[in-house]
Order: structure tokens, then C-alpha cells, then sequence
């Protein structure tokens, strides 16, 4: 039996090998010298967010009227994978800035009942 299997939980799972996992921490330049314990708020961006970032802040930079229409093929893609996700459509997905953002958008944005209420359970202090 593999590694991988010695659990029921992680039967069919693409385990994380030691190789994998090498890997992952070289893409997190935070990685290479530490361990990140995610508070849920803030994490340290992969090497291709990195990359990303940059290539977008160029964009606009070099190209701010244009950097919508060459940005907009990346963000359907997104939303289309986090459709794909949630099951859902890639019209029911929208970018928001954040957690504190969004949180008040879908309350005052939706028709309450009498005796509704909302309630999280995210230690988020959004």
C-alpha cells in the first residue's frame, strides 16, 4: 500500500509527495525560508500570481485604455473555472474586492423575509 492510501480518507487522492511538495514551496517565494500558517485573510502570493500581477500592472501602465478589453479574456476565464467549481454559471459569478466587501453586497442585496436573519460562521473579522 502507498503512502498515499494508508488512510481511507486519502484513497484516490493526488497525494503530495515530497518532489510535489518541493515543487509548491519553490512557486511561494514566502516558502523557501519559513512555514505560512493561513489566517484565511491574507496569504502570500504563488510566483505565477507574481507574474501575473506584474503583467497586468504593465498593462495598464503602458496601455491604461486598452487594459480592460486585454484584461476581460482572463477574468471570463476565472469566472468560467469558479462556475465550473461552484456548478454553477460562469453569469452567477462576480469579482468583488474582498470578504468585507462582499458580505454587505449579498446582505443589502437581497429581499429579506420578516424574522430572517444572517449569520456567518467565518472567524473573519468582516
Amino acid at each position: 500500500m502507498s503512502k498515499a492510501a494508508e488512510r481511507p480518507e486519502d484513497e484516490g487522492c493526488d497525494a503530495m509527495d515530497d518532489q510535489k511538495l518541493t515543487d509548491a514551496r519553490k512557486d511561494i517565494p514566502f516558502l523557501r525560508n519559513g512555514i505560512y500558517v493561513d489566517n484565511a485573510s491574507v496569504s502570500p502570493p504563488s510566483r505565477c500570481v507574481q507574474l501575473a500581477s506584474q503583467k497586468f500592472d504593465t498593462i495598464v501602465s503602458e496601455q491604461l485604455r486598452k487594459s480592460k478589453a486585454i484584461a476581460q479574456p482572463y477574468f471570463d476565464r476565472g469566472r468560467a473555472l469558479a462556475a465550473k467549481l461552484a456548478g454553477s454559471s460562469p453569469q452567477s459569478i462576480a469579482y468583488i474586492q474582498n470578504t468585507s466587501h462582499g458580505l454587505p453586497l449579498v446582505a443589502l442585496g437581497r429581499e429579506w423575509l420578516a424574522g430572517e436573519a444572517a449569520a456567518s460562521i467565518s472567524q473573519m473579522p468582516a
